[in-house]
């Protein structure tokens, strides 16, 4: 079966703007310089008085009934309004006049050496949120099994097979199919999606509910559908801190032009696509997910309400949570490509860190093993990818020149993060010389500083790019832990011998242990 282009899942959060309304952070080209094709898959940086964040995911958003898509067509804002943009996580305390500038609809690409994302053109209209404490507990650092079997405490539907449910007119009817209540209001709203806050009977937890404005199809290029974004790591129970859905709904179109939708728990998301006719379609339109506690790291810096430097605790947690996702991560090829300060969630009160928005994710072959044979026309799965996507300050370098790159490259994201969290001003200095554009469109960025270069000499040239003498540095020598698990970072995203020894240096750290 061939199965259609990639998985662009709705982006969870886009962060409010800073109390002063002003920022020293730098912008790309604006959306009236792109083109409908050069639009790429990345996410952009604030503008004077925003916080933008624009992925492929945020381009195929939701809105409550599909039907009333024609409406909506026509009153898209033009690029030079205000977008209201869409919010998974929307924090009260955090007060703000203005919203986040996006790039109109009519700019959407995604830039890929797969072929372009694909939205379905009808009226259709695993939670396992492993989140651990962090504070002075010693991490597990073993590496986990290639597939475990589901035993959270879970809704009977959680087990169950997919079931047609083309009968239900819309989203709310197949909530409450299976005692799901979703809010009549919207939680986070945008041009292209609708989150909305969900409760499930007899469960005292908070649930979010996203709908796409347009069900979004899956790339044969990256491989099997179920290996992709959300879906990739709905067989996994052995990621910590990764928020994962507890199930999706899709619509199935065949080859004979015959179409369902389907109600698909994450937990048979691989034996429902097995199980599919050669030459079907699967497109998502929702999907519901486990609302994390906390805010995003950059919510929390925004409000001025909490220190992330090293000489504060809060630091040494965060570090401890993305560790313990990369040490059970990277063995199964599993990548997030977006690990950024939106999409880390922090909850200051139980310290407890989560990692959201696993719309740009991917997991690619398991290391060492052999390019399986093609049956039923199902693609194999890529041992590689090229695709340029994720936030530009934080990616790899493999990532902004589209090299062959794996799992490795979120080591590199997470050395980034956690020196924009050292200081953010150093950081800021840093990126803002970091790039320079060479094609007409976003994605043709050479890298000034990293490319080409050593992972190994990453942390050194960072250091030598920012001010002499700079607060990074002095940062660094007070903490030398924290300088050693930064170099680790960088040096475990080389591929090879060197970055698998580097990784197993960084994972085994005693600035992880208690």
């Amino acid at each position: 079966m061939e199965l259609a282009s990639s998985l662009s899942e709705i982006g969870n959060q886009i962060s409010l703007p800073s109390a002063e309304g002003t920022s020293k952070k730098r912008a790309l080209p604006p959306a009236s310089k792109l083109s409908a094709e050069a639009l790429p898959s990345l996410k952009l940086r604030r503008t004077p008085t925003s916080q933008a964040s624009l992925s492929s995911n945020d381009l195929t958003g939701s809105h409550t009934d599909l039907s009333s898509l024609s409406a909506l067509q026509g009153n898209f804002p033009t690029e030079t309004k205000v977008h209201e943009s869409l919010r998974a996580y929307v924090y009260p305390s955090t007060a703000s006049n203005s919203s986040p500038f996006l790039l109109p609809p009519s700019a959407a690409f995604r830039s890929s050496t797969a072929e372009t994302e694909k939205t379905l053109d009808n009226d259709y209209s695993d939670t396992d949120t492993t989140i651990t404490e962090l504070a002075q507990t010693s991490p597990v650092i073993s590496s986990p099994t290639s597939e475990e079997s589901v035993t959270e405490d879970l809704p009977d539907w959680a087990f169950q097979e997919p079931e047609d449910v083309t009968h239900l007119e819309n989203s709310n009817d197949i909530l409450a199919s299976k005692g799901i209540q979703r809010s009549p209001q919207f939680f986070g709203k945008g041009n292209f999606g609708r989150v909305y806050a969900a409760t499930i009977r007899d469960s005292p937890k908070p649930y979010l509910y996203k709908h796409y404005l347009k069900p979004v199809s899956f790339d044969h290029a990256e491989g099997k559908f179920w290996r992709q974004s959300d879906f990739a790591a709905s067989r996994l129970h052995d990621i910590p801190h990764l928020v994962k859905p507890l199930f999706f709904i899709v619509v199935v179109k065949g080859s004979d032009g015959s179409q369902k939708k389907v109600f698909l728990p994450a937990s048979k998301v691989q034996q429902f696509g097995q199980s599919l006719p050669p030459g079907s379609k699967v497109f998502l339109q929702g999907q519901l997910m486990e609302k994390a506690l906390g805010r995003p790291l950059d919510a929390w810096r925004e409000s001025g309400l909490m220190t992330l430097s090293p000489d504060r605790d809060h630091f040494r947690n965060i570090a401890i949570g993305l560790q313990r996702f990369l040490t059970a991560s990277r063995p199964h090829n599993l990548m997030h490509r977006d690990l950024s300060l939106s999409n880390i969630i922090y909850d200051k009160e139980s310290r407890r860190v989560s990692i959201i928005d696993l719309g740009q994710g991917l997991r690619l072959r398991s290391r060492g093993k052999a390019e399986e044979t093609m049956k039923n026309k199902i693609s194999p799965n890529p041992a590689t990818s090229k695709v340029f996507t994720g936030t530009p300050d934080f990616m790899a370098p493999a990532v902004i020149h589209q090299q062959d790159y794996g799992a490795e490259v979120d080591t590199a994201s997470v050395a980034l993060l956690l020196l924009n969290l050292v200081d953010e001003e150093d950081f800021e200095n840093f990126s803002s010389s970091r790039f320079a554009q060479v094609g007409p469109d976003p994605s043709q960025l050479q890298d000034l500083h990293f490319g080409g270069k050593d992972p190994a000499t990453f942390l050194q040239t960072y250091l030598e790019k920012i001010a002499p003498n700079s607060k990074t540095e002095r940062m660094l020598e007070r903490y030398p832990a924290v300088r050693e698990i930064i170099d680790l970072a960088f040096r475990a995203s080389a591929p090879g011998a060197d970055g698998e020894a580097a990784f197993s240096a960084f994972q085994s750290h005693p600035y992880f242990a208690s």
